[in-house]
């Protein structure tokens, strides 16, 4: 008779796990031996261009991050100068023609930068009128300065600017020449291995 074959109980086999997507397995040493000798990975950081590209990039690096330094500053200081020169003036001017016994209503009208007519100036006696030209000329003078200044000032804020926007080429140029990676070098031979 023939023989009827049993059915065997078999496990149903599971899927070997899809690999994964997405972030690459990062290498470490523990997992890594040298090729070369067998000896142990250690993790060193290195310079990712030559030495001659590196002593070029903090040539240009040093010198570029102290001329932003330099430009923030005259940018932050090229304003100041004119309103204190300005407020000083005004404040002598006053304090002059005060002493001078020249009526308040006229000091105002001079402080404001418009002129005394013929017959205002008459009411003065001649030291007060030579005192009054003196003040108009010297306000004339200040106006003169302050608006020099502001030119000045000016002319400071755009070489501030265009020294900042060079440093700043050269910062990221310097910064670049520079730049490190991390590489797996066997602690007994000196080998490489890949680059991080």
């Amino acid at each position: 008779m023939p023989q009827i074959a049993k059915p065997q109980t078999t496990r149903p086999q599971m899927a070997s796990p899809a690999p994964q997507r997405g972030r690459p397995q990062k290498m470490t040493a523990r997992k890594l031996a040298c090729s070369e000798c067998g000896g142990r990975l250690a993790r060193r950081s290195q310079f990712r261009l030559s030495k001659a590209f590196v002593i070029i990039g903090f040539i240009i690096l040093i010198p570029s991050v102290m001329g932003l330094l330099i430009g923030v500053i005259l940018f932050a200081t090229s304003g100041s100068a004119k309103a204190e020169l300005k407020q000083a003036l005004s404040q002598d001017s006053r304090s002059e023609l005060q002493e001078a016994g020249v009526p308040p209503g006229l000091i105002e009208k001079l402080s404001e930068g418009q002129k005394l007519t013929s017959d205002e100036m008459k009411e003065l006696t001649g030291e007060q009128q030579a005192l009054v030209l003196g003040q108009a000329i010297g306000a004339g003078m200040s106006e003169l300065g302050a608006g020099m200044a502001e030119v000045g000032g000016a002319f400071i804020r755009f070489i501030a600017t265009v020294m900042m926007i060079g440093s700043s080429v050269g910062c990221v140029g310097g910064v670049l020449l520079t730049l490190r990676k991390k590489m797996l070098c066997c602690v007994q031979c000196g080998a490489m291995a890949g680059a991080r």
